[in-house]
């Protein structure tokens, strides 16, 4: 499968010529009619040297979006729109060096990618580019100058950028600590979507008092969350002796039960069946137990028939 091409469709092909002569309205209700439609589309218009649906069905293939997940394709096609000059491109190519999607990992190559994308002003490559120098702590003037890729970064509204200048403030990487700037910073990334800046914004509402408002945010964070990062705040939330940020905390592990690790679903079938950060559900909890024992985790089913019986003594 060359390129991640799509074989196993079974309507007509799509040209890129044919493309060209579609309205805006025409195109857009071809992309709105499914994945593996728009899938078709974005490889019709790379196959035809488009730059921006290159790097498009990139992200598809890498995401796995109308099409079978395949990193080394989303690779090799990040690299096409990166030879051509596409900055997209070469900060997606630089990714896949730094994390190793369809390639070795190659940080040298990586840095080299967001160095090109971030002279032109390329906000997700001036933020990728920071984090990677923040690596090299030793490198003489590395932390200042991460710092200003993130100033650059979040002057074009990148919340995470925001979110890491917070952690400069709060902690004096780079100048005296500032806490009511650190909190001013995280209050921006977390307006803009940033779980992680919410989740720090949250802290400090919980530290001022401002009980409604960490609750909020807390809440905020664990909807838009990864996996990891809402298995970590959970275990945060329940350390606290707060009723109302134990509830977040079950939503935080419904989040990351959603990854359907055996851990998470047993954490969160636990949860509903002892009454943790809400009612006690042991039927619902039933159904996740299950799962985590249909996933091999050891004792799913006993646990809930331990905790069946002492309901039913009480």
């Amino acid at each position: 499968m060359r390129h991640g091409r799509i074989s196993d469709v079974r309507t007509e092909p799509v040209y890129y010529t044919s493309l060209l002569k579609l309205s805006a309205e025409d195109i857009g209700d071809r992309l709105a009619a499914g994945a593996e439609e728009a899938a078709r589309i974005a490889y019709a218009a790379a196959v035809g040297g488009s730059k921006v649906a290159q790097v498009v069905y990139g992200q598809m293939l890498l995401d796995g979006h109308g099409v079978a997940r395949d990193l080394q394709a989303a690779c090799r096609w990040f690299g096409i729109a990166a030879k051509a000059g596409d900055i997209d491109g070469i900060n997606m190519l630089g990714r896949c060096h730094e994390l190793g999607w369809g390639t070795v990992i190659d940080l040298d190559a990586a840095r080299t990618c967001y160095q090109r994308a971030a002279a032109k002003n390329h906000h997700w490559a001036q933020f990728n580019l920071a984090t990677l120098m923040l690596r090299d702590e030793g490198t003489p003037g590395a932390v200042a100058t991460a710092l200003t890729l993130l100033v650059r970064s979040a002057r074009q509204g990148n919340a995470k950028a925001m979110n890491m200048i917070g952690r400069y403030r709060e902690f004096g990487w780079s100048g005296p600590v500032n806490i009511p700037s650190a909190i001013r910073w995280y209050r921006r990334a977390a307006e803009r979507g940033c779980f992680r800046g919410a989740a720090h914004f949250a802290r400090f509402m919980l530290e001022q008092n401002r009980i409604d408002d960490a609750v909020s945010w807390y809440r905020r964070s664990a909807e838009c969350a990864p996996v990891d990062f809402c298995r970590d705040l959970a275990a945060h939330l329940f350390k606290n002796r707060r009723s109302d940020l134990h509830a977040v905390a079950r939503l935080a592990l419904r989040r990351a039960a959603e990854g359907d690790a055996a851990e998470d679903l047993f954490a969160y079938g636990h949860a509903l069946a002892c009454g943790r950060g809400g009612p006690a559900n042991v039927s619902e909890a039933a159904i996740w137990l299950a799962r985590a024992q249909a996933k091999g985790f050891p004792g799913a089913l006993a646990l809930l028939d331990d905790i069946s019986r002492q309901h039913a003594l009480l």
